[in-house]
């Protein structure tokens, strides 16, 4: 295999298949031989074919094109056009014959040649239509929003908490008949399973939309440790209530085992289910528990019937439970939470009993914090307020006498530092649904939120008042965010002023920052200028041409910065960026555009190479250094046009504390120094390395 199809694979996020086309040494000739049966061969999952296939297909029709319009240019005259000289060289170059007004027609033109060669070399998939906005970047739902229907019949939630198996969640049952359930039908595939030989994959599907605690599920490609629980608590509770009889059948395990593999890929079939002797999967395990604690409460039952059934079968507002205080003295709105808190235990399979208890052990307090955050989150759809997490800790207090209200809810005063099992637990559970799966927001949030409104907004004007007065929630839901995911969620943040949003984020965080970059930056750049002259510093610097950059020091001594701090020692096992990695992750600069997205690929697939995380970062155009016709700030595959390169870096740092983005370690001390320095902006994860130090030494700037 040749570097081509390698790279191919890698633009695909395909990855996995690397070593496969290397072993079958699938060269570049070969690829564009592939048949369905060698792709077949190729990639036996079925998921990861489908996905090739489809690519596959793509990148054939956009040869077939390009070989069309190649043998149309050729048929064509050999003089260009206007239009085709416009995008054979969008550099402008200004001669004494031009007027001004047509010089700013032509940078007009220009910009917009920039901006669409911009959008088609960095995308993906290399397509966009020419008269589309390039602005604007067309974005999917995801696979739980697309395809959940609200209403479609809901069945009873029951929450299920098992010792094993780590963390409550609901799920669901079902008022189908249940012979149904069980036996395995046609079904009318997705579009996006290839393969309708594999039943009970929409089943599976349908059970993981209806469930809000693994409806994320739906929006993954690779499975975790949690959330194989979680996807195994539902499909176990799904065929628990709906047998026929106590015994497990295996080819039930074995129906539902090849749905988890057919809908996910890259799991392992006999990780769920197994017919080896000895050797059981996690749905036999979880069903043979499950029936082991109805047994233990049938025995109960039967040594002591005068307890009676369960409370999850009788009207909890009729029966009386035992208590000390009682709640009699209570004010009507702390008598509800009492009851929402009984209703929450009763309806736990393994924490029924418990209502006729005064202590709980460490594990049922764990058990009961769980199922009281998970209820309240989806009961809000979003945030829980501290006020309610209080009130649930008190109630816990009022069915259990014995336990004390500040093991799972305390806070010495209004500011003080909350603590306790419920808001450890509500922590938790926020980190687990939104950042592990690189969903900020919508994990948890429907539309009916002020935030989920967002998502129906188009423009940027008119999410502009509804963006400020989300603003505390969107920081208290997410305290990390994923740019791309947050481009798909919020689509009118790629339109040209969609960064004018995240100016009024930082504005509310830090309002005595709004212009320090303008007062101070001047001072900084004369230092830097009386540095490189006093030094002749520029002597022996090859990145780039630097002549003439006295005559703007303003710019080019904001592409020079990076030159000024020494570089990290070589270490094989981790990044060592070289003296021009940090400045393309800083001011990238090139003399023509074409230049500039060859280096905004180059840094692309290293950052790639090493896993990194792709910041955002400002791209400067022109002839020198010190003469720059266009500044961008790039993010993934969507770009901001600014003014001048010290707006772009003064707007690029606002950004990145908007987002609460941290700079990579390898490349931030140029970033350190313009934040903490020049704009006089503190954050609590900043480091501050000796370098950004040694830096402010040698200029004669203060270190503070």
């Amino acid at each position: 295999m040749d570097e081509f199809v390698e790279s191919i694979l890698r633009k695909w996020n395909l990855m996995d298949l690397v070593d496969r086309f290397r072993d079958e040494e699938v060269n570049e000739e070969a690829f564009l031989f592939l048949t369905p049966e060698i792709i077949k061969e190729l990639i036996p999952k079925l998921g990861r074919r489908a996905i090739f296939t489809a690519r596959f297909n793509e990148f054939k029709q956009t040869l077939q094109g390009n070989e069309v319009q190649a043998g149309s240019s050729a048929r064509s005259s050999a003089s260009p056009t206007p239009a085709e000289s416009n995008a054979l060289q969008p550099t402008v170059r200004y001669s004494p014959s031009v007027t001004e007004e047509a010089a700013r027609t032509s940078s007009a033109d220009n910009a917009k040649q920039f901006e669409k060669y911009f959008l088609e070399q960095l995308s993906p998939h290399p397509s966009v239509p020419s008269g589309s906005d390039p602005i604007a970047t067309t974005t999917e739902p995801s696979t739980s929003e697309a395809e959940y229907d609200p209403s479609a019949k809901r069945i009873k939630l029951e929450s299920l908490e098992v010792e094993d198996y780590g963390d409550p969640i609901l799920l669901e049952d079902s008022s189908q008949d249940s012979e149904s359930l069980m036996v395995e039908s046609n079904y009318s595939m997705n579009i996006k399973m290839k393969d309708p030989q594999v039943p009970g994959v929409e089943k599976l599907r349908l059970l993981l939309q209806q469930s809000p605690f693994a409806r994320y599920l739906l929006g993954l490609s690779e499975l975790d440790k949690f959330n194989r629980i979680d996807l195994t608590n539902v499909v176990v509770h799904y065929i628990y209530f709906n047998r026929q009889n106590d015994r497990s059948r295996s080819d039930t395990f074995n129906y539902w085992a090849d749905a988890i593999v057919a809908l996910f890929p890259n799991e392992v079939k006999d990780n769920y289910y197994s017919a080896k002797e000895g050797y059981t999967g996690r749905l036999q395990a979880r069903y043979s528990y499950m029936m082991r604690v109805r047994k233990n409460e049938t025995s109960r039952q039967a040594n002591h019937p005068e307890e009676g059934p369960s409370q999850s079968s009788s009207n909890p507002n009729e029966d009386s439970y035992p208590s000390e205080k009682g709640p009699s003295f209570l004010h009507p709105a702390e008598l509800q939470i009492v009851e929402e808190l009984r209703r929450i235990v009763s309806s736990c399979f393994v924490m029924r009993d418990t209502l006729h208890s005064k202590t709980l052990t460490p594990n049922q307090r764990n058990i009961l914090t769980a199922n009281i955050v998970n209820y309240l989150m989806d009961k809000n759809g979003g945030p829980i307020p501290l006020q309610e997490l209080e009130l649930y800790a008190k109630a816990i207090e009022q069915i259990f006498p014995n336990e004390n209200a500040s093991i799972y809810f305390r806070r010495k005063g209004e500011c003080a530092r909350v603590n306790g099992k419920l808001f450890d637990r509500y922590g938790y559970m926020k980190r687990k649904r939104s950042l592990a799966q690189g969903k900020s927001y919508n994990d948890f949030l429907d539309s009916n939120t002020p935030i989920g409104k967002l998502w129906e907004i188009k423009t940027v004007d008119e999410a502009r008042a509804l963006w400020n007065e989300t603003y505390k929630a969107r920081k208290e839901v997410s305290k990390k965010v994923v740019p791309a995911k947050l481009f798909e969620q919020f689509p009118f943040l790629a339109q040209p002023d969609g960064y004018t949003l995240f100016l009024d984020d930082f504005d509310q965080d830090h309002p005595h920052a709004i212009d320090t970059f303008k007062r101070h930056w001047p001072e900084f750049a004369t230092s830097i200028y009386r540095y490189i002259e006093e030094n002749n510093f520029l002597k022996g610097v090859n990145e780039f041409e630097t002549e003439g950059y006295q005559t703007n020091i303003l710019t080019s001594c904001l592409i020079l910065l990076p030159l000024l701090f020494k570089l990290m020692v070589r270490n094989e096992k981790h990044w060592s960026p070289t003296r021009l990695d940090v400045c393309r992750n800083f001011v990238l600069y090139a003399t023509d555009f074409k230049q500039a997205v060859h280096q905004l690929k180059q840094r692309q697939e290293l950052l790639n190479l090493w896993k990194l995380r792709i910041n955002p970062v400002v791209v400067a155009i022109g002839p020198s250094i010190a003469d720059i016709e266009s500044s961008y700030i790039v993010i993934e595959h969507v770009f901001y046009r600014m003014e001048t390169v010290p707006d772009a870096v003064e707007t690029c740092v606002k950004i990145h504390t908007a987002m609460n983005l941290q700079y990579l370690d390898e490349v931030a001390s140029p970033w350190m120094l313009v934040q903490r320095f020049v704009m006089k902006v503190e954050l609590p994860k900043d480091n501050i390395t000796t370098k950004v130090f040694a830096v402010l030494e040698i200029l004669g700037r203060p270190m503070r």
